[in-house]
């Protein structure tokens, strides 16, 4: 189900001395997988955060699924990106929607900034052309307090749009993958509209350190 298409094209753009990657028709069977997703009831992702506002005010769940052909797949991406991380059999999904729209104030907050460890690869399943996810620098000093835990992502996720700038937006397109270093860019899902008030939003995602 997991098997990718031959790449013959691959995007590169040179961005604040860093690479982002971006490939369209990644996956062979890009239908089978969102079937999978919409069938398979998703797990809360970080269900140990408390206080947590997940599925009260928006719902953000995450399957973890392991696939022999995911090997592959990370094999591929990791001779793209040139990461020396250990090929795993394991993929993410990120399933958000939004519920209340005066908690998700998307017109003056930005979704949780943050880092990651490494590589970030996204492959987007939502079936429309949109923002897909926006880098970040920091303008005032909000990410000392996500990074000593006095806040918590599913508490208090959205970040007033005065501390931060976005310096790129990443377009979602159906099947389509992009890579980037998750650990050099603030990012996370670009919310300008209330698009996913209505759709669901879906990707999938694989993490190299």
């Amino acid at each position: 189900m997991f098997e990718i298409n031959k790449i013959t094209n691959i995007i590169v753009e040179d961005f604040r001395d860093s690479k982002i990657y971006i490939i369209d028709d990644f996956f062979k069977n890009p239908d089978d997988i969102v079937e999978y997703l919409k069938t398979n009831k998703p797990g809360l992702h970080k269900e140990w955060e408390f206080p947590s506002h997940n599925t009260v005010e928006f719902f953000e769940g995450r399957h973890y699924i392991q696939h022999d052909s995911i090997f592959d797949l990370q094999q591929t991406l990791i001779n793209i990106c040139g990461s020396n991380n250990v090929c795993s059999n394991m993929i993410y999904s990120n399933i958000a929607r939004f519920i209340d729209k005066e908690f998700n104030d998307y017109k003056n907050n930005y979704w949780w900034p943050h880092r990651d460890d490494g590589w970030n690869c996204l492959i987007y399943l939502t079936k429309m052309d949109i923002d897909g996810t926006n880098l970040y620098e920091e303008t005032a000093d909000d990410q000392e307090m996500i990074i000593t835990n006095q806040i918590k992502e599913h508490h208090q996720p959205w970040r007033s749009r005065d501390k931060y700038r976005v310096i790129k937006t990443l377009q979602s397109k159906y099947n389509r993958l992009v890579m980037f270093d998750g650990k050099k860019f603030l990012h996370n899902m670009a919310i300008n509209d209330d698009t996913f008030f209505h759709e669901e939003r879906m990707n999938l995602a694989v993490f190299f350190n």
